[in-house]
C-alpha cells in the first residue's frame, strides 16, 4: 500500500485547509492587523503602551484563558483522533466549535 494521498484525499485535505484559513487565520491576521495600527497610533500618546503590553502577555489569566480556548479544545480533539479513525464531519465539528466569534475575547 502507497504512503501517497489519492487525488480525492488531496482535494479533501485542501478544502480542510481553506476552511481553516477561511474561518480561523484570515479573520484573526485581520483582527491583528487593526489592533496593531491602533496601537502604532496609540504609541504617540501613551509612552509606557510596550510596557503595559508586555505586561499583559505575561498575565497569568490572559495566558489561562488563551489556553482555555484553544488548547483544551486541540488536546480533546487530538484525542479524539487518537481513538478512531479521523472522520470528515469529526474535524468539521472540531473547526466550528473552535470558531471565535469575537478575537477579543
Amino acid at each position: 500500500m502507497s504512503d501517497r494521498l489519492t487525488p480525492t484525499q488531496i482535494e479533501k485535505l485542501k478544502a480542510a485547509l481553506r476552511y481553516i484559513f477561511g474561518i480561523l487565520v484570515e479573520p484573526m491576521a485581520l483582527e491583528l492587523a487593526a489592533h496593531g495600527t491602533v496601537i502604532m497610533a496609540m504609541k504617540q500618546i501613551y509612552s509606557d503602551l510596550d510596557a503595559s503590553l508586555a505586561a499583559a502577555r505575561e498575565s497569568p489569566v490572559v495566558r489561562e484563558s488563551v489556553r482555555k480556548r484553544f488548547h483544551e479544545p486541540l488536546e480533546k480533539f487530538l484525542q479524539q483522533v487518537s481513538e478512531a479513525a479521523l472522520e470528515e464531519e469529526t474535524l468539521q465539528q472540531w473547526l466550528q466549535n473552535l470558531r471565535p466569534t469575537d478575537w477579543r475575547n
